[in-house]
C-alpha cells in the first residue's frame, strides 16, 4: 500500500447511570455556553415548563478539548455564586478506530486502532440541593 488516506470514525460513547447527563465537548465549543448549559441542567429554573434536575453532569473531552473541559470544571468550582459545585476529574485513554482507505480501488480498506487521551469532569451540586 503506497498511497492511502485516513478516515477517522466517531469515538465510542460510554453509557452513564440514570440522572447523569454527559456533555461531549469539542475544541470549538463556546466556553460560556458550556457553563450555562451545566448550570441549567443542575439548577433548573421554576416555571411552567419545570424540568427535573439531573444529579450529575459529565463533561467529556478528548485531545484538544481536554483543556476546555478542565477549564469549565475549575471555573464552576471557584465561582459558584450562591451554589457550590463539586467537581471530580477522571483521566483515561480510549481506543479510537480509523479507516485506512487506499487510493488504489483494488486494495481493501483496513482499520487501525490508536489511543486517544480523554478526561471526564463530573460536576454535582454540593449542599443537598
Amino acid at each position: 500500500m503506497t498511497d492511502a488516506s485516513i478516515k477517522k470514525r466517531a469515538p465510542p460513547r460510554k453509557t452513564y447511570p440514570p440522572r447523569t447527563t454527559p456533555l461531549y465537548i469539542s475544541p470549538s465549543s463556546p466556553f460560556i455556553s458550556i457553563l450555562k448549559r451545566v448550570t441549567t441542567l443542575l439548577l433548573p429554573k421554576p416555571g411552567p415548563r419545570e424540568r427535573r434536575a439531573v444529579k450529575v453532569v459529565v463533561l467529556v473531552g478528548m485531545g484538544r478539548a481536554m483543556e476546555k473541559c478542565l477549564g469549565v470544571g475549575l471555573r464552576l468550582q471557584e465561582e459558584g455564586g450562591q451554589v457550590r459545585f463539586g467537581v471530580e476529574v477522571r483521566t483515561g485513554t480510549v481506543g479510537v478506530v480509523d479507516d485506512v482507505v487506499p487510493d488504489d480501488e483494488d486494495e481493501m480498506i483496513t482499520c487501525q486502532v490508536r489511543k486517544q487521551s480523554m478526561v471526564e469532569v463530573f460536576v454535582t451540586v454540593q449542599g443537598g440541593q
